[in-house]
């Protein structure tokens, strides 16, 4: 599929968003490895650094590093009202690597 880098949307569509995943990478590596460029901003938490990439019927997803995360990796966000699991392969698919690299993954489904 590959990586496609878009303008971030104003507002998400569902006015929030959710982590879905923490990329294995830093943010100098997903440069290196996919050409992604990155935005800075601050939010409640901490300055950052964004870069927003399509992700097919999911709409955006932002790979995002808050300046005093001290956690390995980067985190992705998507709309709140995406489907996890749908979100995930498409992000999976388009780095080009296995759902068992990411540092987290939200939990697709809730247990019984």
């Amino acid at each position: 599929m590959g990586i496609r880098q878009v303008i971030p949307w104003e507002r998400w569509p569902s006015g929030d968003s959710r982590p879905i995943a923490v990329l294995p990478y830093e943010l100098p590596e997903l440069s290196d490895r996919y050409g992604l460029e990155y935005e800075e901003g601050i939010d409640d938490l901490d300055r950052y650094r964004l870069a927003a990439i399509e992700l097919g019927a999911v709409g955006q997803a932002w790979v995002v590093k808050h300046e005093g995360d001290q956690n390995r990796g980067t985190v992705v966000y998507v709309d709140a009202a995406a489907d996890i699991d749908e979100a995930q392969s498409l992000l999976v698919g388009a780095l080009g690597i296995e759902r068992g690299q990411l540092v987290w993954a939200a939990p697709t489904s809730i247990p019984a």
